[in-house]
């Protein structure tokens, strides 16, 4: 068993070494203009799964990812760079606009000088309003938010706007991945607190019904799938759960062991995927289940894409003998890296990154 865990160990070591591990967060105003080319799902994947927008509680979710990529939900935030400002970044002149669809907000010259109830009154109705106009999709509402003018002209999507380092996709995706893995999720909203909200609301026809994640088929199956995977990663990772001081044997039932799959099954277990009965925790034995259903996808596969979510599966150099896995949770395709948090990895829960032609990795397992 020792054997397996150094090779487990070497192969983490040569992927580390060879892609260093990425920075994970960003501060005030760095999101727009230091992204560069992170992209997390193809634009298939994100049209299908619009109405995960507003799933847990209308538009609650995307005001708060918003609110984070924006200021990390710092209502008294300031741009050095343009008159932006408040907990959603309004600039000057979009925020005395705002006055026609919430006249308290007049009060104030500039959104950080609002309280923050009038601050997300103003996010509240303005995007209640854009949910309905738009449809419920998700994709199109970030864009509005970004550069509104890529909703009625595509190519722009793909073009970096002037004092940007990203496009209008790439903060609709991020955003997206956001919603999905639960960031932000601890940013207030205070909206219901503010003077004559109820009013105000009531004018664009009032809070759209929630809707359930994942009620579709398909991509958005996998989507909520994928991104209640990440969130459960993320969380364990947090716990820095560690081979030295046996505190993985949370994940082996106290059994010594070579633990990156047992990771994964205890995972996949607390996100209502279980492996059926008979599935070993090994790297060979969940490379064999995803053969079997029908879930796997080798390496450099036509038309597929790693998305959060996915169980990478990794070998020695000379296959078929599997020796790792772990859990994607972002792919970029302009490097065709993509990062990935796994247990036993240098003995603990690491997030690291790792190129989609790493000669070691066989391919990915996609749960629906």
């Amino acid at each position: 068993m020792k054997q397996l865990l150094y090779k487990c160990l070497s192969l983490l070591i040569i992927a580390v070494l060879e892609f260093p591990i990425p920075v994970s967060a960003l501060t005030n105003e760095q999101i727009r203009v230091q992204e560069g080319g992170s992209h997390y799902f193809n634009v298939e994947d994100i049209s299908v799964c619009s109405n995960l927008s507003i799933a847990n509680g209308s538009v609650d979710r995307f005001l708060q990812v918003l609110a984070y990529q924006e200021s990390r939900g710092d209502p008294t935030a300031r741009s050095t760079t343009s008159s932006a400002s408040g907990k959603y970044q309004y600039i000057d002149g979009t925020w005395k606009a705002r006055s026609s669809i919430y006249g308290p907000s007049r009060s104030y010259a500039r959104a950080y000088l609002a309280p923050e109830e009038v601050q997300d009154a103003v996010a509240y109705i303005e995007y209640t309003q854009k949910f309905k106009d738009l449809s419920n999709d998700l994709f199109k509402l970030a864009v509005s938010h970004f550069l509104p003018a890529a909703n009625s002209n595509p190519p722009l999507l793909d073009k970096t706007p002037s004092g940007n380092n990203i496009t209008p996709r790439q903060y609709a995706d991020r955003l997206i991945q956001n919603i999905g893995t639960g960031v932000g999720a601890d940013i207030p909203l205070k909206h219901t607190q503010a003077p004559e909200y109820e009013e105000w609301i009531t004018k664009v026809g009032g809070p759209p019904p929630s809707v359930n994640a994942g009620a579709d088929t398909g991509g958005c199956s996998s989507f909520a799938t994928g991104a209640t995977i990440v969130k459960i990663a993320r969380e364990e990772m947090a716990t820095g759960a560690k081979t030295e001081d046996n505190s993985y044997h949370k994940y082996t039932n106290g059994v010594d062991a070579e633990w990156c799959a047992y990771f994964i099954s205890w995972v996949l277990e607390k996100a209502g995927k279980p492996f059926e009965d008979g599935v070993k925790p090994t790297a060979a034995s969940i490379l064999a289940y995803a053969q079997n259903k029908g879930y796997y996808h080798a390496k450099g596969e036509t038309g597929f894409t790693p998305q959060p979510g996915d169980i990478a599966i990794y070998k020695e150099n000379i296959p078929p003998y599997p020796s790792h896995v772990n859990i994607v949770i972002s792919y970029n395709p302009s490097t065709n890296q993509y990062a990935s948090i796994g247990g036993n990895e240098s003995g603990t829960i690491l997030e690291a990154t790792w190129d989609a032609n790493l000669t070691a990795l066989t391919g990915f397992m996609r749960l629906p």
